[in-house]
């Protein structure tokens, strides 16, 4: 039969060995962001990655682990920040600052690889072997040729320097054993037992006298031990210690800032008698760095133009305009990166040249006209990609200037009060 212990033994072995399990792989979404493209690129990092573990996985998913890293060239060095987010969980960012690009990829690396495996462990230096000076040696032989109790050659060389006393007190204890002899015949057993104790005390002096040379022969002038002269070292300058390096505040740290460049359709209610359609390009400049004020400006020259028949004639309207936006504020209100939308409230305005002419009509006419609205709007944007951006924005403001059109004698036209604008469209983030 199998005892108890041997079966809660071989259990527990079992239970070792099939519960026993690696941490699954960490997959993770890398998105790199640079203001120098040959400075730091997905590619570069994700094989410093790869390097140090074979146990992250880099894939295009939304679900997974997001790393987000941002590189900038600046005039004293690279400047990086690295974000961690995952759905409903909050986001960790890190800044590093390094002397070269080289350096930054190897740190990124480096964190990416600890954050995500828990298995990896950074390579240490081998410690040197403390050196053996000659002072240490000197010791080392003079530990040697201590005497220790009782072993080793000074305790045999004080034997032999003690023998001779030794010898001595032996052979006068026989003389007087000898000589005591002949005159004790009669009573043979008091001299047997005399020579017997004289023999002890003999012996006693023996040793006293030996433990007496041992002490001689171990002191310290009979090994005697060489002096090295010691040179004095070389006087050393004390050198000022150096100032702790302090890193720069958020508000100090050096902007990254980053363009795009956009197209799309817009469409103007209140500057014509209906919906005014149009085509617009969009610029646009913004602060990219998360430790400073998400401020974003931008510039939509528009183009927009239609016929309206009216009783009288037809009339053709045409507005070339410039839409000036400042946006100081930035919101996410989705965590996920799926739907990690930008919504920036701006403060908006318009201003352009209304071009109306008649056709259709008896005594047809041409007007230009300025045109100019002030107010606000809210601007939407989403990235699907790290490069490429969806934009969409609504914007109202008042009218300045409100000009009449008629044909004659019917006023068919006044500019409204409030001009209101939608735009769509599509934008490429510039390096």
């Amino acid at each position: 039969m199998i005892s108890g212990v041997a079966l809660s033994a071989g259990l527990r072995l079992w239970l070792a060995l099939t519960t026993t399990s690696e941490p699954p792989a960490a997959r993770a979404w890398l998105e790199v962001t640079s203001n120098s493209p040959g400075c730091a690129n997905q590619g570069r990092i994700a094989a410093r990655v790869g390097m140090r573990s074979a146990r992250i996985v880099f894939v295009n998913d939304p679900a997974a682990i997001h790393v987000d890293a941002r590189v900038s060239e600046t005039a004293s060095g690279v400047l990086s920040l690295i974000t961690f987010s995952k759905a409903g969980a909050e986001a960790h960012v890190r800044r590093v600052e390094t002397r070269s690009c080289a350096e930054a990829v190897d740190v990124l690396a480096l964190i990416i690889t600890v954050a995500l495996d828990p298995l990896f462990v950074p390579e240490r230096a081998p410690e040197a072997a403390p050196a053996e000076g000659p002072r240490a040696k000197e010791g080392a032989r003079a530990a040697a040729a201590s005497p220790g109790h009782g072993h080793g050659a000074p305790n045999s060389l004080s034997s032999s320097k003690a023998a001779p006393a030794s010898t001595a007190t032996s052979s006068s204890t026989a003389t007087s054993s000898s000589t005591a002899a002949p005159s004790s015949a009669a009573a043979p057993s008091s001299a047997t037992s005399a020579s017997t104790t004289t023999a002890m005390r003999a012996s006693a002096s023996a040793t006293k006298a030996g433990a007496a040379a041992t002490a001689v022969t171990a002191s310290p002038t009979a090994l005697p031990v060489a002096r090295v002269a010691a040179t004095p070292p070389p006087p050393v300058t004390p050198t000022p210690a150096p100032a702790p390096a302090t890193l720069p505040s958020p508000s100090g740290s050096p902007a990254v800032r980053q363009g795009e460049l956009g197209l799309g359709g817009v469409a103007l209610s209140g500057v014509a008698p209906g919906i005014l359609p149009g085509v617009s390009v969009n610029l646009a400049l913004e602060e990219a760095s998360p430790a400073r004020w998400p401020w974003k400006a931008s510039l939509r020259l528009l183009h927009a133009w239609r016929d309206f028949p009216e009783t009288g004639g037809t009339a053709a309207f045409s507005l070339d305009a410039a839409t000036v936006e400042l946006c100081p504020l930035l919101f996410r209100p989705f965590p996920r990166r799926v739907w990690a939308l930008d919504v920036r409230p701006c403060a908006a305005g318009v201003v352009g040249r209304l071009a109306a002419s008649g056709k259709d009509t008896v005594d047809a006419a041409s007007v230009q006209r300025l045109y100019a609205a002030l107010g606000t709007a809210l601007a939407v944007s989403w990235a699907p990609g790290r490069r490429w951006l969806l934009l969409g924005e609504a914007g109202a403001g008042a009218t300045l200037m409100r000009d009449s059109f008629t044909f004659a004698p019917n006023v068919f036209h006044r500019a409204s009060l409030v001009t209101t604008w939608v735009a769509l469209g599509f934008a490429v983030r510039l390096p």
